[in-house]
């Protein structure tokens, strides 16, 4: 048992597309969690796939492994892993799909993106969509 699993239980309240781009600060410098439209119950592992898959697809290592260590706790070290990171890297290919025949240069990076995740080659670099 990790210190994650001894201090929060397998499913709770999760955001559901909890990264930085989602941090909100107020005027007093507090920082809040925004975007909540994907909030809802399921495996607490969710919101930390997010960090791990951009940090492995965006070549964000060195972040990811900070924020492990912050949390303390490494998702990429569960047997969910490689499930959740699927459904994730599925989601950041379909986003685009309304996209694609308006921006040449979205419906290029999808192309990369479906290609790999249909080849699983897990290392290869993603760009974001511009």
């Amino acid at each position: 048992m990790n210190k994650f699993e001894r201090i929060s239980p397998t499913r709770a309240v999760i955001h559901g597309d909890a990264h930085t781009g989602n941090l909100l600060r107020d005027p007093s410098g507090r920082i809040m969690l925004g975007d909540l439209d994907s909030t809802g119950i399921g495996p607490v592992a969710w919101d930390l796939v997010v960090c791990a898959v951009v940090a492995q697809r965006f070549g964000r290592t060195g972040f990811y492994r900070e924020f492990s260590a912050a949390c303390g706790w490494d998702v990429t070290q569960t047997s969910e892993w490689p499930t959740l990171r699927r459904i994730r890297e599925l989601i950041l290919v379909t986003s685009a799909l309304p996209d694609l025949g308006r921006r040449p240069e979205v419906a290029a990076e999808h192309q990369h993106r479906l290609r790999t995740l249909r080849e699983e080659t897990l290392n290869a670099r993603w760009h974001p969509y511009r």
